[in-house]
């Protein structure tokens, strides 16, 4: 929720911008210079879609008891990478740098949800349990 929160405060702030876009929003008094004055893809306000949206299955996931506790951060890990790894790619602002191909955020979304997936992977071979089972 507050990741939610956090990119609406980029949108509002013109830190975070998308790539130039015939429908979307212009910045007149971005903090970054290159974002005024070009018609902008609303990258943040689409990534706090996804956020709310992510936060609305954490919530289900929560107060179903479907996760085992301590395990309701893993879908956080499954869920947000794939967002961010495809939103930076209709990104505007270059500031974050690149790796080869790859933006920063992307290289760090490819680590968090490959360390999730390790963790897994480890827990299923000890034999972890990660859903909760329905009684019957």
């Amino acid at each position: 929720l507050f990741h939610f929160f956090g990119r609406i405060g980029c949108f509002l702030g013109g830190c975070c911008y998308g790539i130039e876009y015939p429908i979307g929003f212009t910045y007149t008094n971005s903090v970054v210079e290159a974002a005024n004055g070009v018609c902008r893809l609303p990258i943040p306000l689409i990534e706090a879609f996804f956020n709310i949206l992510i936060f609305i299955l954490l919530l289900v996931c929560y107060n179903k008891n479907i996760m085992k506790k301590g395990h309701l951060i893993l879908v956080y890990c499954f869920t947000y990478p794939v967002v961010r790894f495809i939103d930076e790619f209709f990104r505007g602002d270059e500031i974050r740098g690149f790796w080869g191909p790859l933006s920063t955020s992307q290289w760090i979304s490819l680590v968090i949800f490959a360390a999730a997936l390790i963790y897994v992977i480890i827990g299923k071979i000890r034999g972890q349990k990660f859903l909760n089972k329905k009684s019957a």
